[in-house]
């Protein structure tokens, strides 16, 4: 810990949750490591106006999926920070501004 004491890390801690903006939060998930159809409909229900999932297929009727062209073959999508060429693309990127402005 880079702190004095966890009491000093207590109070940084608070001081950065205080300056938090609830209506900023974006949550973001992938359909990788087990995703399921409960995973997904739980993840939808959250209280976040701004949420996105990565999926590997087209949409499949919400529209905070964002689908990843490339990984059709696979049963999730791919490590987006490797195959960043898929994730910037046009639609993806459009549909990502769609989704968070």
């Amino acid at each position: 810990m880079h702190y004095g004491s966890f009491e000093d890390a207590k109070q940084k801690w608070d001081a950065r949750a205080r300056r938090v903006e609830s209506a900023k939060i974006v949550v973001l998930m992938t359909d990788r490591d087990g995703c399921t159809a409960s995973h997904k409909e739980r993840f939808f229900a959250l209280p976040y106006e701004k949420k996105v999932l990565f999926t590997h297929l087209p949409s499949m009727g919400n529209d905070a999926e964002v689908y990843i062209p490339g990984f059709e073959s696979q049963s999730c999508v791919g490590d987006l920070y490797g195959n960043y060429e898929a994730f910037y693309s046009r639609p993806v990127l459009d549909k990502l501004a769609k989704l968070l402005n």
